[in-house]
């Protein structure tokens, strides 16, 4: 079982420059209150042949 430190952690790792530059200008344009919604995309799943 994991600490919720420990999760905290591994969350942050996901975190890339991207994320962390978007954030910021969020914040300093003051628009950081207000709902948004971010879409994730992919091609395909990666073919790691057949099990």
């Amino acid at each position: 079982m994991q600490s919720i430190d420990d999760n905290l952690t591994e969350g942050i790792l996901f975190t890339d420059l991207y994320q962390l530059t978007m954030a910021q200008l969020y914040f300093r344009s003051g628009i950081h209150e207000k709902t948004a919604q971010f879409d994730h995309f992919f091609r395909k799943y990666p073919d790691y042949g057949e099990c």
